[in-house]
């Protein structure tokens, strides 16, 4: 299939597959839309319609309560108990019945109205025919009678056939039940604000008001007004609501007479009855659908106006590629004569697209293959003279090489006497090596040495400084105690001052011995016996003066001693603090100065070993050198028998090359004929 019918079958396949996704991706998604928007304002409607109701059934509500308590009808049933049958009372019930007839016409919703006594008897109402009617039996008339506001289910009324709600307050007086008042209301007039109801302006949506007894209140089909739910789902779901059972949803879909329906269930609270609204799904889709069938009748159109344009897209393509692929087989031929002599590709030559960029990229193909052939055929006459002149200079390569072999020959001759004399000098060079070997490792003896010296007097130093630490810690402890016992010998002082005081004592005690034996002798016989005593006072007297003489005298050689210890301890603190003390001093000053000595034999044992060491190295150099110069010279030597060698075998390369020089000349013809075959 040519590629003119390939373009727009491609591109109408294209929008087909476009047009099929996109309608199924649109339908879907709007479909789903429009689903979640029906949903959403069924839920609105029905919570808005439900405020609706409440306050129309508190609005009724309201009204009985407001009538329950006008006078007129708590007077008539203040006479219905006193004055039961008098023309009072009558005259009261016509008013009354007036009063609820005008009421009711008034609403414009209502049956009638109408007041009950307590026992369950109509005793006034805007229907004149139901008064004294006893509707005991009802259901609303207990309630009422109980005191309750009450609102009946829905009935079916006996006088209009129609569907009526009651409406009951109870009348009360001092805390006592006297009956009620009530209304019908029409169950219709509940539904006027949503009689018309529409989901999403969609046909087949309605709305549905069910009774707490599951009675129909208001419904598009009047003939099922007052009637039960006849769907079971709807039924099922309503009770559950109506009994305050927790449900996944308030959303039911079900099947109604062949369509698929969606319903929303609310409770409308006060009342415990259902609202309901109600839409068929196939109407809620259905703008779903138009919009697709909009969407794939677009597409159509475009698929054929885009298949028209492929045809006429794939016109221009294939036109100007049916032209190059002509100008490509003349090339193809090796024809390289210029084709646009008429002018007739000047258009693809304009053209800015990729055709263009082809041709010219042809174009200058071309150009290039004429330009390369004439370049071959100039080459081709270059590379036949080049041939010529190789073939002459090979015989000339022929003589030169004759030359230089015999040259090589006598180079070779000096490279061995070289050879000869690079071997002497390398085995001087070991000879040198060795001796300065010998050196280098005395040098590193007197090094070892060196250190040894270098670390005794740094033992010698630390043992002087640990001398003289001792020496020092010495004299403070020696000169610490003489202190102390200098201190102590002042005590001596002391006791030559007691003896003092002794022996001014016994110079007293001899006075009073004195003065003692003076008074017995005037005593006479009384006082012999105290002139003994006296006597031995005095005589004890003499005795201590006698011995605290020699005390003192004691005292006086020790402080004698005391003084000349003091002056010996001096002296020997002295010498320990300016002799001892500066030899241990000078003898850390010498071991330190030892040290430094020692460093300085070991650095310059340390630098002689270095030298030693570059001494070797440099010789070691110069005998490596030296050998690897023998090596170089045998090496260059054979190199130069190579060179013999290969002068004769470049001799016969050369006469290869002469014959390959006349292959040539003949390759020259054969390009030469290959040439030709292209028409410039």
């Amino acid at each position: 299939m040519s590629i003119k019918r390939k373009v727009p079958l491609l591109i109408g396949m294209l929008i087909l597959i476009t047009m099929i996704v996109s309608s199924i991706v649109v339908y879907h998604q709007t479909s789903t839309k429009l689903y979640d928007v029906s949903r959403a304002e069924m839920k609105s409607l029905t919570s808005s319609y439900i405020i609706t109701l409440n306050h129309m059934i508190d609005k009724e509500k309201v009204k009985m309560d407001g009538m329950s308590n006008k006078k007129s009808v708590i007077d008539l049933l203040q006479l219905r108990s006193g004055s039961y049958g008098s023309p009072e009372y009558k005259n009261a019930v016509k008013q009354s019945s007036a009063e609820l007839s005008n009421y009711v016409k008034q609403q414009g919703n209502l049956e009638h109205a109408f007041i009950v006594d307590k026992s369950g008897t109509i005793i006034a109402d805007s229907d004149s025919n139901l008064i004294n009617k006893n509707i005991s039996d009802r259901a609303y008339n207990t309630k009422a009678l109980k005191g309750q506001d009450t609102i009946s289910e829905t009935m079916t009324s006996k006088s209009t056939a129609q569907q009526i709600i009651i409406f009951a307050s109870p009348i009360k007086m001092q805390g006592k039940i006297y009956g009620y008042t009530a209304s019908a209301v029409f169950a219709k007039s509940f539904s006027e604000s949503f009689k018309n109801i529409t989901i999403s302006n969609t046909k087949g949506s309605y709305a549905c008001l069910v009774d707490e007894s599951g009675n129909i209140v208001f419904y598009p089909d009047v003939s099922k007004i007052g009637k039960p739910l006849q769907n079971d789902s709807l039924k099922s779901l309503s009770k559950q609501i109506q009994n305050r059972k927790t449900i996944d949803s308030n959303y039911i879909s079900y099947k109604y007479q062949g369509k698929q329906k969606l319903s929303y269930l609310n409770l409308v609270p006060n009342v415990n009855w259902i609202f309901m609204v109600t839409a068929d799904k196939s109407a809620i889709l259905s703008g779903a659908r138009k919009v697709t069938i909009m969407i794939i009748i677009i597409m159509i159109i475009v698929a054929v106006i885009a298949i028209f344009a492929g045809i006429l897209l794939s016109k221009k393509i294939i036109d100007p590629i049916q032209d190059i692929t002509d100008i490509v087989n003349s090339t193809a031929k090796l024809n390289l004569n210029n084709l646009n002599k008429n002018n007739q590709y000047d258009y693809l030559e304009k053209s800015k697209d990729e055709i263009g960029i082809i041709y010219k990229a042809i174009v200058s193909m071309r150009s290039t293959l004429r330009n390369s052939v004439g370049q071959l055929l100039s080459i081709s006459d270059k590379v036949n003279k080049n041939a010529i002149f190789l073939e002459n200079l090979t015989e000339e390569l022929k003589t030169y090489i004759s030359d230089t072999s015999s040259e090589a020959e006598n180079i070779s001759a000096g490279i061995e006497e070289n050879s000869a004399a690079a071997q002497e000098i390398s085995s001087s060079s070991s000879e040198m090596s060795s001796a300065v070997n010998d050196m280098a490792n005395k040098t590193e003896k007197g090094s070892g040495v060196s250190e040894d010296i270098a670390e005794r007097a740094e033992e010698f130093k630390k043992s002087s400084n640990q001398s003289q630490d001792n020496a020092n810690n010495i004299y403070r402890s020696v000169k610490a105690q003489l202190e102390t016992a200098i201190e102590d010998s002042k005590a001596v002082s002391k006791i030559n001052e007691l003896t003092e005081s002794i022996i001014d004592i016994t110079k007293q005690t001899d006075l009073l011995a004195l003065n003692a034996s003076i008074e017995a002798a005037r005593a006479g016989e009384a006082g012999k016996g105290f002139t003994v005593v006296a006597d031995e006072v005095k005589k004890l007297a003499q005795e201590s003066g006698k011995t605290a003489n020699n005390i003192k005298n004691i005292v006086n050689l020790v402080e004698s001693a005391v003084g000349k210890l003091v002056h010996s301890s001096n002296n020997a603190l002295d010498f320990l603090e300016t002799a001892i003390s500066k030899d241990y001093v000078k003898m850390a000053e010498i071991a330190d100065q030892y040290n430094k000595d020692s460093l300085t034999i070991n650095n310059f044992m340390m630098d002689f070993s270095a030298v030693s060491e570059e001494l070797n190295a440099s010789i070691e150099g110069i005998a490596k050198s030296t050998t690897e110069m023998a090596q170089t010279i045998t090496e260059s030597a054979g190199g130069m028998q190579n060179i013999s060698q290969k002068t004769n075998s470049i001799s016969e390369k050369i006469d290869n090359i002469n014959s390959s020089a006349i292959d040539n000349k003949k390759s020259v013809d054969s390009l030469h004929e290959v040439i030709n075959k292209f028409h410039l």
